[in-house]
C-alpha cells in the first residue's frame, strides 16, 4: 500500500475508528508501543545509560567472557534513536562514546598482546 492509498483510507475513517486502530497497533506491535511511550514520556537519560552500558559490555564484558566487539550493537542503538526522534546531540554522544570505547579496547588488547609477545620472545617470566 502506498502512502497515497493509506491517506485516502485514513481520511475515510471516523475519529473513533482511528482511535481504535491506534490502540490496537499499540497493543500488537512493540515498536509502536516504544514510539508512543517515548513520545509522551521521553526518558532520554535512562535510554542513554542503557545504551552506553550495552556498548561497554560488548567491548568489556563483566562476566569474563571473550569480548565480541561488534560495531552492529552501537549501530542498532543509533538507528533506534533516530527512529524515536531523539535529539541529534544525544545521537552524536552515542557515536562518540562508541568510538572512544572501541579505541580503548583496541589500545588495551594490543598492549596486552605486545606484552605477551615480548614475554614469550624473551623466554617467559622467571620466578626466583
Amino acid at each position: 500500500m502506498s502512502k497515497k492509498d493509506l491517506k485516502l483510507y485514513l481520511h475515510e475513517l471516523s475519529k473513533e475508528q482511528l482511535e481504535d486502530q491506534i490502540i490496537d497497533l499499540y497493543g500488537r506491535f512493540k515498536e509502536v508501543k516504544e514510539y508512543y511511550d517515548f513520545a509522551f514520556n521521553p526518558k532520554e537519560s535512562k535510554l542513554m545509560e542503557e545504551c552506553k552500558l550495552k556498548i561497554s559490555k560488548e567491548y568489556f564484558p563483566v562476566n569474563g567472557r571473550k569480548p565480541k566487539m561488534r560495531r552492529s550493537v552501537a549501530q542498532k542503538y543509533i538507528r533506534h534513536f533516530n527512529r524515536l526522534g531523539v535529539e541529534p546531540s544525544l545521537v552524536a554522544d552515542v557515536m562518540l562514546y562508541h568510538i572512544i570505547i572501541s579505541y580503548l579496547s583496541t589500545f588495551i588488547f594490543s598492549s596486552l598482546l605486545l606484552l605477551y609477545t615480548t614475554c614469550v620472545a624473551s623466554g617467559g617470566f622467571k620466578i626466583k
